[in-house]
């Protein structure tokens, strides 16, 4: 019975807050993004692998149960790229990997502040799959004596017994933004950690890898819908 009455309580709430207080907010957002490949490099000596900057775009939707506490979700492009180069010896010797995910990470939004200007955080987790993957670098080719090393630029070829196309993760961020009338501007760093291998489990004593991805975005929203009653 005790447990009845406080599900019916909190459900009371909820649906109170919802009609005293809503908001449906979308928009668009932008931004640059440095990747990391988060994995070891023992089976490469000579070599280590330096994070990359690319393009995140998205379409951010946002439902506001209140002035402190929503629910958001962004249909992303975003890049996460990475290079890995030759030192000593075989310096001048790389390869430079761009890749592009679409990516829908889900968020429990925090925000606090005044009315104008506020700050927020958001907490939760993302699906992303792989789309495309271009190399270009430099190589050897041992067979040419005269001519040794030649470049290259190319699409990746997926491999399905090796490559793993879809990456899951969770996110956190931290951010400002202005509201004027029914539209806010924003500003927002954000930090993405894989959680799944880049890699399935095709042999032996694999080396795991990771993408850990940092981005810094602008973007503008708009109140398609606000009922507010003080």
């Amino acid at each position: 019975m005790k447990h009845k009455l406080f599900l019916m309580i909190s459900v009371g709430i909820l649906s109170m807050s919802t009609t005293l207080y809503a908001q449906f907010k979308v928009g668009l957002l932008t931004g640059i993004t440095s990747n990391t490949l988060d994995t070891s490099t023992k089976n490469r000596p000579f070599g280590k692998y330096e994070s990359r900057s690319g393009f995140t775009a998205a379409i951010p939707l946002q439902y506001h149960f209140n002035d402190w506490f929503a629910l958001g979700a962004d249909l992303s492009y975003i890049e996460k790229n990475y290079s890995w180069s030759r030192t000593g010896f075989y310096e001048g010797i790389g390869q430079t990997t761009t890749n592009s995910y679409i990516q829908l990470p889900l968020m429990t939004r925090f925000s606090f502040g005044g009315e104008r200007l506020r700050g927020f955080t958001n907490l939760g987790g993302y699906v992303g799959y792989w789309i495309n993957s271009n190399i270009q670098g430099v190589a050897l080719d041992m067979m040419n004596n005269s001519n040794p090393e030649y470049e290259y630029n190319e699409k990746y070829t997926f491999d399905k017994r090796r490559d793993n196309r879809v990456e899951l993760g969770l996110l956190a961020s931290i951010g400002i933004e202005y509201i004027w009338n029914r539209y806010s501007f924003f500003l927002e760093a954000r930090y993405y950690h894989g959680m799944t291998d880049l890699q399935k489990n095709y042999m032996i004593n694999q080396i795991p890898r990771y993408n850990k991805t940092v981005a810094v975005q602008v973007g503008c929203m708009f109140d398609l819908f606000h009922f507010s009653q003080k």
